[in-house]
């Protein structure tokens, strides 16, 4: 019975875990020092909204905690999705 071939080594293995490390706790401090300008352009957006007539006046007012549970699902769904890009980028070189 014959192997499969696969190249990748154990360097190429740490150097991509290492690196998707990096570039996790990168995403998470830039979420962090962009949260209130998420914030403020949740907000607008969302008076925007209002005053166009597509949600109540007053929504955001009765509604902040749904708001901020919109900004996580944002965060968690761009995280995801970069950390996807990221995991392909350092293991496109991989023959699995």
């Amino acid at each position: 019975m014959e192997l499969p071939d696969i190249k990748f080594s154990l360097r190429e293995i740490e150097t991509a875990s290492v690196m998707m490390a990096v570039n996790a706790i990168a995403l998470v401090v830039l979420a962090i020092a962009t949260f209130k300008s998420e914030y403020i352009f949740g907000g607008y957006f969302e008076n925007f909204l209002e005053y166009s007539g597509v949600l109540n006046k007053g929504w955001m007012i009765h509604h902040n905690g749904l708001f901020l549970h919109e900004i996580q699902l944002l965060f968690l769904v761009t995280f995801c999705f970069e950390m996807v890009l990221i995991i392909s980028k350092y293991t496109r070189k991989w023959k699995l």
